[in-house]
């Protein structure tokens, strides 16, 4: 099985970077970032009000927004489905049952409704979030289990820190 890089691969298909050129590194990070922000919710005229991303027109981040969504066929159908959720049902429930109402906000254009850019995030968020939790609880556990004398401090985002003696690094 062959490794794919597909920041790499993103980088060349959506923004026309050179492998092995100077600035290849730069735009591989450019697609991660695009990458993430579309499981977000990401848009094409948000991409291009943004300074921190490629300088394309509108036009051509539209054409991207596309390209991506042909690539990543599931993800949209995926979004679609969750904002549809959103609008019968006012909210979201994660796998482990936490519930996110999503109260009307108003939009750009002026109409009020839920906020699909919340509906995106809350999934990929709540997932996380929730996963971060279930391996806190494990590891404590473990930890009580084994006799351990380190203990966990605080959770901050995706990370654990841990006050570990140093004869228990390595369990």
């Amino acid at each position: 099985c062959e490794a794919i890089d597909a920041h790499a691969d993103n980088a060349i298909r959506f923004f026309g970077a050179v492998p092995g050129t100077a600035d290849f590194s730069r735009i591989r990070t450019e697609a991660k970032i695009f990458i993430f922000r579309m499981i977000y919710g990401g848009t094409a005229a948000g991409f291009a009000r943004d300074n921190k991303m490629p300088d394309f027109s509108l036009e051509e981040w539209k054409r991207i927004v596309q390209e991506f969504y042909k690539k990543y066929p599931t993800l949209k159908k995926w979004q679609e489905d969750n904002y549809a959720t959103v609008l019968r049902q006012g909210y979201l429930k994660s796998f482990t049952g936490r519930i996110l109402t999503f109260p009307k906000v108003q939009r750009y254009d002026g109409s009020f409704g839920p906020s699909d850019k919340a509906a995106c995030n809350y999934p990929v968020q709540s997932i996380a979030a929730d996963m971060i939790y279930i391996a806190m609880v494990e590891i404590m556990r473990r930890i009580k289990e084994l006799g351990l004398k380190s203990e966990f401090i605080i959770q901050v985002h995706d990370s654990m820190v841990f006050d570990a003696y140093e004869d228990e690094v390595d369990t």
